[in-house]
């Protein structure tokens, strides 16, 4: 059984966005998307979301600073790194920088549900509960 949430995915592709969107609202979450850092933020100014799905290569200052941006504005929402273009340096700067997890792109939806799900059930004031 999944968690209801509030998912924020933000990617400058809109098929990516769509498609997490798509996977996500099945399982009965409130999606909503950003195609940049900047709408990102916005966003999360008048909302509070669970989860954040972030691309790397976003226009403006780019993925890791909104990592930055979000762990510091709004720490109980949990950061997934997504990237088309992964690297084991940025893969260590994202966890380092907070990013709960580190996907590669393509992927397929059960990984997406999968992360997310893992998000959730292992936030830090639900880890003692479920033994994450």
């Amino acid at each position: 059984m999944w968690l209801q949430a509030k998912i924020l995915v933000v990617d400058d592709e809109p098929i990516v966005c769509q498609s997490c969107r798509k996977i996500l609202a099945a399982d009965g979450h409130d999606v909503c998307v950003a195609l940049s850092g900047e709408e990102a933020l916005r966003k999360m100014e008048n909302e509070d979301f669970d989860v954040a799905l972030v691309d790397l290569k976003i226009p403006g200052s780019g993925g890791l600073s909104l990592v930055r941006a979000i762990r510091k504005t709004s720490p109980q929402t949990e950061v997934v790194v997504i990237t088309g273009y992964p690297s084991i340096e940025n893969a260590k700067e994202s966890i380092r920088l907070g990013a709960f997890d580190y996907v590669t792109k393509p992927f397929v939806p059960e990984t997406v549900r999968s992360v997310v799900f893992q998000a959730l059930t292992c936030q830090p004031w639900t880890m003692m509960e479920r033994r994450c």
